[in-house]
């Protein structure tokens, strides 16, 4: 956060990272989507998640983590709904897992990353500093600043234990980056026709869609697409509308 870097004393910037956490992010979320008996379980799941960025995780995982050392209960589909708002406040992004050499996607378990990791950071009280996820974190935002589209990977192949007998083993790939994806010409006609089905009128259909293909592919451009939309159509509708496109960008 720009504002972070003109304050003097480092009490100073925590101070204001954990304010702007807690007054922006976490509100915003509260607020928009009328939580009220669920408010421990979003603290719990944005430190647990902050915690483990660069480990593969999924929501029945996390949901186990809340039994046996919280005792709370929460299903995994809560879990996986309260992920979703973190990634719409864009708080986080979710690396998908790729098979390289079977060129496919693995649904499950994936990666999530903090977009700024002075929120992290100040969300774990400047604990848990460690070297190799932070640089992974850091990386990941790098990449996707520079307009790439970027999962983490894994390898299969065959081999044989100490008594010779077959096994299959994996290989994690920390990322598998490629440049350029689906043309946006493809992307428009998607947008247009998820929009459409939906019941949205042509003059929305077509701001949206414009708005889309102006952005794709720039520094932000997935937060701009999203505040664009709301500025335009309102909080509730707006994000009806970003909730139907956002699979496409």
């Amino acid at each position: 956060m720009p504002l972070a870097t003109s304050l003097e004393s480092h009490e100073e910037k925590s101070r204001y990272l954990k304010d702007l956490f807690d007054r922006t992010y976490i509100k915003d979320v509260l607020e928009r989507h009328e939580i009220k008996n669920d408010t421990e379980v979003l603290d719990i799941l944005l430190d647990v998640l902050a915690s483990g960025i660069g480990s593969l995780t999924n929501p029945s995982k996390l949901a186990n983590t809340f039994k046996s050392e919280r005792q709370i209960g929460i299903g995994s589909e809560t879990i996986e709904k309260y992920i979703g708002y973190f990634e719409e406040s864009f708080l986080i992004e979710k690396a998908v897992r790729y098979d390289v050499k079977g060129r496919k996607y693995i649904r499950t378990p994936a990666k999530y990353y903090y977009t700024d990791l002075g929120l992290r950071n100040a969300r774990l009280g400047f604990r848990q500093l460690e070297e190799t996820h932070i640089m992974e974190n850091v990386l990941y935002n790098d990449l996707i600043r520079r307009g790439m589209n970027v999962d983490v990977g894994v390898v299969e192949y065959n081999t044989k234990d100490a008594d010779g007998k077959k096994i299959r083993k994996q290989l994690e790939v920390d990322f598998v980056v490629n440049q350029g994806g689906k043309d946006k010409i493809v992307i428009n006609s998607e947008i247009q026709k998820a929009l459409s089905k939906a019941g949205f009128s042509n003059d929305i259909i077509n701001y949206v869609a414009s708005t889309v293909v102006k952005n794709l592919g720039m520094k932000n451009g997935k937060q701009q697409i999203y505040r664009t939309v709301i500025a335009k159509y309102g909080q509730n509708k707006g994000l009806t509308i970003y909730n139907h496109i956002k699979k496409y960008i």
